[in-house]
């Protein structure tokens, strides 16, 4: 997710993706994913308009947007089921693939 400017906006790291250095204005989210998806966590961050105003709410900065990772931890988002998470997410895949192939 990135942490300054453009605050809130993120995407997965493919698992295959080279060791690298990650930058400090990003930061990587971890969890369990047995009971959080990431691509579901991922639309939430991108496209919930009620997360959307927590992070601009936390974001500060005189000159540039910015937020912290202790910060980024209170931000509240939705924990349904782990099931429905993943149907979610296959559903999103596959909208992705049409998007892809329309494109």
């Amino acid at each position: 997710m990135s942490r300054k400017g453009t605050v809130g906006k993120c995407s997965i790291n493919p698992v295959n993706l080279p060791k690298g250095v990650m930058h400090s204005d990003v930061l990587r989210i971890r969890f369990d994913d047995k009971i959080m998806n990431p691509i579901f966590l991922c639309y939430q961050l991108r496209i919930s308009k009620k997360v959307e105003k927590q992070i601009e709410g936390l974001s500060k900065g005189a000159i540039m947007a910015g937020i912290i990772v202790g910060k980024l931890k209170s931000i509240f988002v939705l924990f349904p089921p782990i099931f429905k998470q993943i149907f979610f997410a296959n559903i999103a895949k596959k909208v992705e693939t049409l998007k892809t192939k329309y494109n």
